[in-house]
């Protein structure tokens, strides 16, 4: 039997735009993805992929946007 797709342990990652909180997994697939996942919050890019893997991102902990401006 063909294993059909798989995931690894997750780990944290923050958007480097918002600093919103999400975890990570790496997902494999049995066929070959293009695409990329935008930030929910601030829609900045967090990650694109080519291949039989890519990261699944979940929401933990969203961040104010935009940012209060400091005075």
């Amino acid at each position: 039997m063909v294993n059909t797709f798989g995931s690894s342990s997750s780990s944290e990652q923050a958007c480097p735009r918002c600093g919103s909180l999400y975890e990570v997994r790496i997902v494999q697939l049995p066929v070959r993805d293009k695409d990329s996942l935008d930030c929910l919050i601030c829609d900045h890019e967090l990650d694109t992929w080519n291949g039989t893997t890519f990261s699944s991102y979940l929401l933990l902990k969203r961040e104010p946007w935009p940012k209060p401006i400091k005075v």
